[in-house]
């Protein structure tokens, strides 16, 4: 991966026998970078070439922020190589368990096939519902709604992240997605997710997207979400991640001093104070 997405070229290189290939060239996860249109012409190339077949997710393609987003890999495909997934969990509600495929003429069946296999598919009732709510314009409208609520509150999180001028905490913007990607400096993101969370925080570590642990060229990291963020409570929550990073130091236990009565002129006692010598 690198700031165009996936290498496609080293990708052929490391596996020259691979059939299949899964991407998400609108917002990588975790980074968050999209697949650029040279890349997507070439992973095009591959395909044809090779033989293979390319699944793309697209599972918040709806929420972009670029001005002009790239075009989906299945409108570039022309020899029947792409399987587009979609899913409406992001866009409406995950409760939904509703997704989709535009598949090839020519695969159309064998995947039905296969779906009949699968987990049972969804009541007739809730995909009836849903094809009503895209075709009678709903569906368009809701989703402007929520770009325009979750553009607010990506601005609201990253004007209070940029405030917060930390020196350990470098804020990357991806090209879409429902998350922030915060570059960590000395410190383990996975201790600082733990103290986080004492704070009523959820951010996700970026470490725990790595198959192993690195030896070298490890990136800490935080993901911060901000579609369940009211732009009210961005600084707020930005003040507590910002302790999170950087917690402050116990105070040290207050010592107390010690007041003895002293008999110093005979019946006219006076009290003197002797304060604790350990007492910094």
């Amino acid at each position: 991966m690198d700031a165009e997405g996936l290498d496609v070229a080293r990708g052929a290189a490391l596996a020259p026998r691979a059939r299949f290939a899964f991407v998400t060239p609108s917002h990588q996860m975790p980074l968050g970078m999209a697949l650029s249109l040279p890349r997507r012409l070439a992973l095009l190339a591959w395909a044809r070439g090779a033989d293979a077949w390319i699944i793309e997710d697209d599972y918040d393609g709806e929420f972009q922020r670029a001005s002009a987003p790239l075009p989906a890999l299945k409108s570039l495909d022309d020899q029947g190589r792409v399987i587009y997934a979609g899913t409406f969990s992001k866009s409406m509600f995950p409760a939904l368990r509703l997704g989709f495929l535009v598949v090839p003429d020519g695969a159309r069946d064998a995947l039905a096939r296969v779906a009949s296999l699968l987990h049972p598919a969804p009541l007739l009732a809730v995909q009836r519902a849903a094809a009503d709510f895209l075709g009678e314009g709903h569906f368009a409208r809701h989703v402007r709604r929520m770009r325009a609520l979750y553009s607010e509150r990506h601005g609201a999180l990253s004007r209070a992240l940029e405030e917060l001028s930390s020196p350990q905490l470098q804020v990357e913007e991806g090209t879409g997605g429902l998350h922030l990607i915060a570059r960590l400096t000395g410190a383990r993101d996975g201790e600082v997710v733990e103290r986080a969370s004492q704070l009523g925080l959820a951010p996700g570590a970026l470490s725990s997207f790595y198959r192993s642990d690195p030896t070298e060229g490890r990136l800490d990291g935080l993901l911060l979400g901000f579609a369940a963020l009211p732009a009210s409570r961005a600084q707020k929550a930005v003040h507590r991640l910002a302790q999170a990073i950087a917690p402050s130091p116990p105070p040290r236990p207050h010592a107390l001093a010690r007041t003895i009565s002293v008999d110093v002129n005979g019946s006219g006692g006076r009290s003197a104070r002797l304060r604790n010598p350990n007492r910094a």
